[in-house]
């Protein structure tokens, strides 16, 4: 008879409760098609809104904008946060396109990809389009 403590693990991916921590940190496992397609609109729309926040700081800030305050610092908010926002969103997707690449057998250091210009991202999100294995492979059993 099986009991709770001899059980067979089972990879954080595949568990029953959901925890962002596990989510957005957790490399192991694998990660279906739409689950992580919801993820990524969700993370581009907190993108549209924080973008639109901060390009009406820089039409403020803008000379001859209506308002007589003009000090500049618009600008100066969009060059740093831009850079910010672009690495953030690097880290915070890494994970989860890792376990996506993971349910196609492909090792998720191909994400790296990303880098190379023009070509990278849309061979990436090809990529992480395509259907995961329907057996089971190196990383873990297949999602039901």
């Amino acid at each position: 008879m099986m009991t709770q403590e001899n059980l067979p693990a089972q990879p954080p991916s595949q568990k029953s409760s959901f925890s962002v921590k596990q989510w957005l940190f957790d490399f192991k496992g694998r990660t279906g098609r739409v689950g992580f397609w919801i993820y990524w609109l969700c993370m581009w729309a907190v993108d549209l809104i924080l973008f639109s926040i901060l390009f009406g700081l820089v039409l403020e800030a803008t000379p001859g904008a209506s308002d007589s305050t003009n000090d500049g610092y618009g600008w100066l908010a969009m060059f740093i946060a831009l850079p910010v926002v672009i690495v953030a969103d690097f880290v915070l997707l890494a994970a989860p396109r890792a376990r996506r690449l993971h349910d196609q057998g492909i090792s998720g250091c191909i994400q790296f990809i990303w880098f190379f210009p023009y070509l990278g991202p849309l061979v990436l999100c090809i990529i992480l389009a395509l259907p995961g294995e329907k057996k089971e492979n190196r990383f873990g059993p297949p999602l039901s």
